[in-house]
């Protein structure tokens, strides 16, 4: 017989509150093996400079993932009661995160909730979770960000002199696209503002675009207080939590306890996005009485909307990728590769690209991907289906940013690229023959999209001489770069490296010089003796024999340890 839409409304609710609840036992059991991995030698031991590493290549997830949960753990680990709520499903994990940043454990006075642990949580079962957060001081808040498309039709040499120049910003620590599109327009605003003519009207506009920005973010906060305050249908979670057995002692052992722990996770990931895109296919869309869906995962499943809104984008594109999905279920994939290949991959080439995966590291991975992306950005081709990256293309992206890395030492040279050797206009661009236009997609951030879109009607404003807004952007970022330092002893390793530690496991900038062959054993100063790796990898690592490098320099390299083994493509 087949379910009514209410039953079935109401069946794809029930799974979706038991996923969720069952969220706590996962990542309070992995936050514990983690510790008690520290406990044991820690991840340097298996071959990695820091949890950060280990977390992307071993677990799937991002440090900052890892880093939260092991925050939640230790802060529970204080509130008994706390805990027991989250791993049975009684709190919801967005209550859970907001009472443990606010109670101070057994013992300690809240002067907000009061003295009892027992009386917080009965107060947070009878809230909503924005009630709960006002009542807190508004801590906590997680606010979706609205994103963009802006299409700019650009000079091929200017799309390909931009792409270096969001590469000098991942290096000067900006590590997303977005982050860096907006230092670049930070050092252009900057550069506008030293023109005395335009800097009120620059001012004076910002300003502007501020207080509206504020204005309609207090007024859909104020809508949203009035449509929700309702009592919400909990499903307590009756099955055990998972644990790590407290009698492995092996760190090999625990270290694969715990990527069982995390294919699990990925699993449950997966599944979430599966019914959250069937139930917004539904007509009308399941939210069970809540205004958004966004009000829906906050309240009713207690997950922040910025989260779900990864799980879901997963789950979409995972739907025409049947061979990642059962990647996925076998749990051979983890959560960041399998974003990763889902934003690329389509189902002519996701085959390549499982495979790719299949004997890469996270890190070499997303060089791939990066590589695939950014030579259909300079192409105007489409972001996705992509083929995998050739060797020669990876090699592309390497060259443009050891170009760019030279220019910033050494000036402009042979190696820059349509560019202006001074921002404020003293001199001319550079005679570059036209390759023709591109298409030059950027999303964004809906702020960030208008403070772009503001900026360069200014620099239109301001008359700058021959060149584009992106060729301007490019101009001012080098010329503030230029000459902030000298190259090093060893420079040229480093520039031939990208400044980049080489290890197949570490996203490091700080480097040092490794003698492959070493210097102790006869080995020489020729560069393919030479290997860029930062201070960890270098010292704790391999000198200490938790990671041994052989073979030479830059593309011929041998990686071992405990947990890994990785030889030259």
């Amino acid at each position: 017989m087949a379910l009514s839409l209410h039953d079935y409304h109401t069946s794809l609710h029930h799974e979706l509150v038991q996923l969720t609840r069952g969220l706590g036992g996962l990542r309070l059991a992995i936050a514990d093996g983690v510790e008690r991995l520290e406990s044991l030698g820690g991840v340097r031991a298996l071959g990695f400079p820091n949890v950060d590493a280990w977390a992307r290549e071993r677990l799937g997830r991002s440090g900052r993932w890892l880093g939260d949960a092991r925050t939640l753990a230790r802060r529970l680990a204080k509130l008994p009661l706390l805990r027991e709520a989250y791993l049975s499903g009684k709190l919801s994990t967005s209550k859970v995160e907001l009472l443990a940043r606010h109670l101070r454990g057994r013992g300690d006075r809240s002067d907000t909730l009061g003295d009892e642990e027992a009386d917080a949580i009965a107060l947070a079962a009878s809230l909503t979770v924005q009630t709960l957060r006002q009542r807190l001081g508004g801590c906590g808040d997680d606010t979706r960000r609205t994103w963009v498309t802006l299409t700019r039709h650009v000079e091929r040499v200017d799309a390909v002199a931009f792409e270096g120049a969001i590469k000098l910003m991942n290096a000067l620590g900006e590590p997303t696209r977005s982050a860096a599109v907006e230092g670049l327009l930070a050092e252009g605003l900057t550069t506008l503002l030293c023109r005395s003519e335009l800097a009120p009207d620059l001012v004076n506009r910002i300003a502007d675009t501020a207080s509206v920005t504020v204005a309609a973010v207090a007024s859909e906060d104020a809508a949203t207080d009035t449509d929700i305050g309702r009592t919400l249908d909990l499903l307590v979670n009756t099955t055990a939590p998972p644990y790590i057995d407290p009698t492995i002692v092996d760190i090999g052992l625990l270290d694969l306890e715990l990527r069982d722990l995390a294919a699990d996770l990925m699993r449950r990931d997966l599944r979430l996005g599966v019914l959250a895109v069937d139930a917004e296919r539904c007509r009308p869309p399941s939210t069970h009485g809540y205004r958004t869906a966004d009000d829906y995962f906050r309240e009713a499943l207690g997950i922040a909307p910025s989260s779900m809104a990864a799980r879901i984008a997963l789950a979409r594109r995972v739907d025409a990728l049947p061979r990642l999905k059962a990647t996925i279920e076998a749990g051979s994939i983890g959560f960041e590769t399998a974003t990763l290949l889902a934003r690329v991959a389509g189902p002519a080439t996701e085959e390549a690209w499982l495979a790719l995966a299949s004997i890469s590291a996270t890190k070499m991975f997303r060089e791939h991907v990066d590589a695939a992306e950014l030579h259909a950005r300079v192409d105007g081709l489409p972001s996705r289906p992509l083929a995998p990256s050739t060797v020669d293309q990876v090699e592309d992206v390497r060259v443009l940013e050891r170009q760019v890395f030279t220019t910033v030492f050494s000036g402009p040279g042979p190696t820059s690229v349509s560019v202006q050797s001074d921002p404020a206009g003293a001199a001319s661009a550079s005679e570059v023959p036209s390759l023709g236009t591109v298409p030059l997609r950027l999303t964004l951030p809906e702020d960030l999209a208008a403070f772009w879109c503001d900026l360069e009607i200014l620099h239109a404003d301001a008359n700058f001489p021959a060149g584009s807004f992106i060729a301007f952007l490019v101009a001012t970022t080098l010329a503030t770069a230029r000459g902030m330092t000298k190259l090093p002893a060893y420079g040229d390793i480093y520039l031939r490296d990208r400044f980049r530690c080489q290890s197949p496991t570490c996203h490091s900038r700080n480097c040092t010089p490794h003698h492959i062959v070493f210097r102790s054993q006869g080995g020489g100063e020729d560069p393919s003796n030479l290997v860029s790796l930062c201070n960890t990898c270098h010292l704790d690592l391999v000198h200490d024999h938790h990671l041994t490098v052989t073979g030479h320099a830059p593309n011929a390299l041998t990686w071992s340890a405990r947990a890994y083994h990785i030889s030259p493509a």
